[in-house]
């Protein structure tokens, strides 16, 4: 549950983050915040990066790092095309239906009680975050944003999977996610400035990086996201996993949003939302 708040609000902390380098013209402050937060935070962890118990530990945790850094990317692009703070979220909670639901494939039993836990948390989610809202509109970013819980949730599902059987392993596991992510984030950072200007435009983001930098309001967003978003409650949700599953895990996480929303109004003044929220939760109490 921890996480859940801290993962809510480095949800707000990234938006905001974002919004601080396209401020100072960066043509897609998505990928280069990605990139910028996941080199931060696995330089945090690089003594633990080679110190697996066994090569199917890590090739677990690397295969973990793959889900999760797909997700990550998908959920930068999407903030930087438009995708909201609120919506972002949403469609993060919606990885504890497909968690569940490859726990009960996997395991080939319909465990209703385990799917209807995670669909009524989503719903709840999307009746707090939207309703009240007005119409919601899409915008491209959302059709991306939409592969965000498939790949948290297949994520999950091979952490819990390896943290049962290399329990000793929680900070190698952490160290090899942050870093496949990183590698991900990075290379589509790089690979977009090449595409765009070639050698010229690679030398152009590098010669940029130190004052894009001093954005305002980039690295407070940069290190709260970064090392409290990734190091503190990935190494967290490892040791969590070594005792419980990871559907029961995802489903608690389904709760993010609500944290973000509480993060919104505290630091981007969204005070809107949360009384809307507050009343709509005593209403349904």
């Amino acid at each position: 549950m921890f996480n859940a708040m801290m993962w809510g609000g480095s949800i707000v902390s990234s938006k905001a983050g974002i919004d601080a380098l396209a401020s100072a013209g960066v043509e897609e402050p998505g990928c280069l915040f990605g990139a910028l937060r996941f080199l931060v935070a696995t330089l945090c962890l690089s003594p633990w990066l080679f110190a697996s118990s066994s090569l199917e530990s890590m090739f677990g945790s690397m295969q973990v790092g793959t889900c999760y850094g797909a997700a990550y990317m998908a959920m930068f692009l999407a903030m930087g095309l438009g995708t909201s703070a609120a919506k972002t979220s949403f469609f993060g909670s919606l990885q504890a239906v497909v968690c569940a639901g490859i726990t009960c494939f996997v395991a080939r039993q319909f465990k209703i009680g385990t799917l209807a836990a995670a669909a009524l948390a989503v719903a709840g989610v999307g009746i707090l975050e939207f309703a009240g809202c007005g119409t919601v509109e899409l915008v491209s970013g959302d059709l991306i944003c939409s592969l965000v819980p498939l790949c948290f949730g297949a994520g999950w599902f091979i952490l819990g999977q390896t943290m049962k059987k290399f329990p000793q392993d929680t900070l190698p596991s952490t160290a090899l996610q942050l870093a496949m992510t990183a590698l991900g984030c990075t290379g589509w950072t790089l690979a977009s400035s090449f595409l765009k200007g070639g050698v010229d435009g690679l030398e152009q983001l590098l010669s940029d990086l130190p004052q894009v930098l001093q954005a305002p309001g980039l690295m407070p967003s940069l290190l709260f996201s970064a090392l409290i978003g990734n190091v503190l409650t990935m190494w967290l949700a490892n040791e969590a996993l070594r005792r419980v599953k990871g559907s029961d895990v995802a489903l608690l996480a389904a709760s993010e949003p609500l944290w973000a929303a509480v993060a919104a109004m505290l630091f981007l003044g969204d005070a809107g939302r949360l009384r809307w929220m507050t009343d709509s939760a005593k209403a349904l109490d």
